[in-house]
């Protein structure tokens, strides 16, 4: 299931640097810039898309702070009760080589490849998360970004 990607208001640079990478990385995401819209106008774009998921990155002091999901059905939505805290961030820029763009993605981590909105099994691309880290490699290779997060469970 594709992911809708989008920021939170007014954005930083690092973050629309993030969404960048995700949109490369994460294959048949839509990337957004958000604006002056609403999270009822970005449910209605990502519904106009076909597309089942958002994700929202906010800022938090300057940098990518926060990745909150919004699962969407026909005719509602809600927040998923996941959010990932960011509390550091290494950009695809900051990696040695070019970022190849996804053409399918492999995920070690169920909860964090279904808040992402990932159901492939094998791909040429592979988002790790070892509870803490969530990384991307194409083979041997890590191609970032690379962001060290703090998994959090809303109450339902």
């Amino acid at each position: 299931m594709p992911v809708f990607l989008s920021s939170s208001r007014k954005p930083c640079a690092r973050t629309r640097t993030l969404l960048k990478d995700f949109n490369r990385l994460l294959p048949d995401s839509v990337m957004v810039n958000r604006g002056k819209t609403g999270v009822s106008g970005l449910v209605d774009a990502a519904r106009n898309k076909g597309l089942g998921r958002v994700a929202i990155v906010g800022d938090r002091h300057g940098n990518p702070g926060e990745i909150r999901f919004i699962e969407l059905d026909e005719d509602s939505w809600d927040w998923l009760p996941i959010r990932l805290r960011i509390r550091s961030i290494k950009l695809a820029r900051d990696f040695d080589g070019p970022m190849p763009k996804a053409s399918a993605l492999e995920a070690t981590d169920g909860m964090i490849a279904n808040a992402f909105g990932i159901e492939s099994e094998e791909g040429d691309v592979r988002m790790d998360f070892d509870g803490t880290k969530l990384s991307f490699w194409k083979g041997d290779d890590e191609i970032g970004p690379r962001l060290l997060v703090e998994v959090l469970k809303d109450e339902a």
